[in-house]
């Protein structure tokens, strides 16, 4: 079960617990109390109900963390989830072809990636002496692209959280600075590329 979910049966408990207490224990003479206590599991329950329903970008910092999936993970949610393995381009192609969705989205500020800015020995090893995840602009996009093949065919955790960004073309003295330990929210990534439901055989 994902943060939001969770956070939405925390709310949802608290709210039949108001209902429950606004209920069989009404007296007249406290009516303002349990009337309150009423309007508050009434807005609870819907609270709960449209967290657990509805795909958040509004309210999933509420509950979730920013960030909460490296790019290697976002990858496979993508290719399994929203494409099913299942790619129009081909399966060599395909995978390619969600990085290059990832960065068009980044690009256009909608997609958020945070990594640390990159310095003198960048690695895990040293992550505690490393700068802290901020987002990365979209301009660094324009110029810079992923450690694709990385990410597809990874196996090593800590390789694939040193992974930076590189640029696409070398010739260009003026590249931003690379990013590593690439992260991203699975809630916006949930929102951008939504789950399909299973084909039947």
């Amino acid at each position: 079960m994902d943060a939001r979910k969770a956070g939405a049966l925390s709310v949802g408990s608290i709210a039949v617990t108001c209902l429950a207490v606004a209920g069989p224990f009404f007296a007249p003479s406290w009516w303002p109390l349990f009337a309150a206590l009423g309007l508050i599991g009434i807005a609870g329950v819907v609270w709960a109900l449209w967290l657990w329903f509805t795909p958040g970008k509004v309210h999933g910092g509420l509950f979730a963390p920013k960030y909460d999936w490296n790019m290697q993970q976002a990858f496979q949610y993508v290719r399994d989830k929203h494409f099913q393995g299942v790619f129009p381009e081909g399966p060599t192609d395909g995978p390619l072809l969600i990085f290059s969705n990832f960065r068009q989205r980044a690009s256009d500020g909608d997609l958020t990636i945070w990594g640390r800015p990159s310095g003198p020995g960048d690695s895990v090893q040293y992550v505690f002496n490393a700068p802290p995840l901020v987002k990365i602009p979209p301009e660094h996009w324009r110029e810079m692209d992923f450690d694709t093949v990385l990410y597809i065919f990874g196996d090593e955790p800590d390789r694939i959280r040193e992974a930076k960004t590189h640029p696409d073309n070398g010739w260009n003295r003026n590249l931003p600075s690379p990013f590593w330990d690439l992260m991203v929210s699975s809630a916006e990534l949930r929102r951008l590329w939504p789950p399909r439901a299973k084909k039947a055989p």
